[in-house]
């Protein structure tokens, strides 16, 4: 029997699109959306950056449709640890 595992699609999905939400904190930090305590310039453009870093790594993975790891006769495959199977 073969067991093969993935990227969780509507996971990584999900977590760009908070990613994303999250990223409207640092634009109220920077003084985009205006509000009462003020802004933060550097503080709030490294949110934002960091928001849309992450984002962009979580659709990149919610995209990916190989193959990540394998388990069957041959032993545990995994696309990140090569390309010899472990038996």
């Amino acid at each position: 029997m073969i067991y093969e595992a993935g990227y969780a699609r509507n996971l990584h999905l999900g977590l760009a699109a908070a990613c994303v939400l999250l990223s409207l904190l640092g634009f109220a930090a920077a003084g985009v959306i205006p509000t009462a305590s003020g802004s933060n310039p550097a503080i709030g453009w490294a949110i934002v950056l960091a928001c849309f870093a992450a984002a962009f790594v979580f659709v990149r993975r919610g995209i990916d449709r190989r193959v990540q790891a394998r388990l069957d006769g041959n032993g545990i495959w995994s696309r990140r640890n090569g390309a010899a199977a472990v038996p």
